[in-house]
């Protein structure tokens, strides 16, 4: 978790929250053996708890967790803005992530091609660019200012293919 306070009026707070990071403790606190490497799971000792886990970061409640660290990133709220004030909170940016674990390397390995087909015809230069948060023109092609250099290829690796 990391947290961002925005020095001058309004003193915008951005939070980035991993929900992964938030698992692998979550599978720390109820002593549930797993792997983790770096922000992926490998293995766990039980999938329907981590799935269990999972799905009880969407019963949380935000206003509330977030205002459990207002004191810490932003003591002298009350004294700069007033003890009546108070927080609105609200959802910049989210992303989901959907992640598959397969019992075996030969049960993904039947989805394998189609898999990495999609990630390449679709993992174009202007996706690419705009998620790297350079500039793209209207019809697609780089930006001069985006100093690309994107090659696209499939690399075979130790522990798997990567696009």
């Amino acid at each position: 978790m990391s947290v961002r306070l925005q020095t001058w009026a309004p003193c915008e707070i951005q939070i980035a929250l991993n929900g992964r990071e938030w698992l692998r403790r979550m599978l720390d606190k109820a002593g549930a053996k797993h792997v983790m490497s770096g922000n992926k799971l490998l293995d766990a000792e039980d999938f329907e708890l981590a799935q269990k886990l999972l799905d009880s970061q969407l019963d949380t409640m935000w206003a509330e967790a977030l205002a459990g660290f207002l004191a810490d990133v932003f003591p002298s709220m009350g004294a700069l803005l007033g003890e009546e004030m108070s927080c609105t909170w609200t959802l910049w940016q989210s992303e989901w992530a959907k992640d598959y674990i397969f019992k075996d390397p030969q049960t993904l390995s039947a989805h394998m091609g189609g898999i990495l087909r999609h990630a390449f015809i679709t993992g174009t230069s202007d996706r690419v660019l705009r998620c790297m948060g350079r500039p793209v023109r209207e019809g697609g092609q780089p930006h001069w200012a985006a100093d690309p250099e994107l090659l696209s290829r499939v690399s075979l690796w130790h522990d798997g293919a990567r696009i």
